[in-house]
């Protein structure tokens, strides 16, 4: 009957355990999608408020109707005369084509959670950025709910080690 006991309480160990350590890779895994979103977000305010980017012109060659809204595409020329940039041009309001705008070039965001595989072109007062503010808090919601999980798991897994230890149980 001890050695049910026993194996009992290492398999509720090794569960705790278990969960503890997804847990980590849970918060690991959406803190870097926090990381991403998070900064996608701050790069596309600060670009269309003039105060991140290469300074210059946009001009829209397409224009796609998706479910989300409408998806500019065009090319960026910096005001220091370098070389035309393929790039996605985010506006205040919707677009049209050969639409010519002053912008901010924004590096693209090349991470997993994000998808901006082009670089953007912020023209003054584009609100698009807000799109990444229901993303940003989902991804802190379930990185601090992993987090949680985490700690209590592992918390319970050592108290139930030390007590081991120090009773000789």
């Amino acid at each position: 009957m001890e050695d049910d006991i026993e194996t009992e309480h290492r398999s509720g160990l090794g569960r705790l355990v278990a969960v503890g350590v997804t847990g980590l890779a849970m918060t690991a895994v959406f803190g870097v999608g926090l990381c991403a979103n998070g900064s996608a977000l701050a790069d596309g305010y600060r670009a269309s408020g003039g105060s991140l980017g290469t300074p210059g012109e946009a001009v829209v060659t397409s224009v796609e109707e998706e479910r989300d809204g409408q998806v500019c595409k065009g090319r960026f020329a910096p005001e220091d005369g370098g070389a035309l940039v393929e790039a996605r041009i985010e506006v205040r309001g919707d677009c049209v084509e050969g639409q010519q705008v002053e912008a901010n070039l924004a590096p693209a965001h090349t991470s997993l959670f994000v998808g901006d595989e082009h670089p953007r072109a912020w023209a003054p007062g584009a609100q698009d950025w807000g799109l990444f503010v229901p993303f940003v808090v989902l991804f802190a919601v379930v990185c601090a709910m992993a987090a949680a999980l985490a700690s209590v798991s592992l918390a319970r897994a050592a108290v139930i080690v030390w007590g081991r230890s120090r009773f000789g149980r």
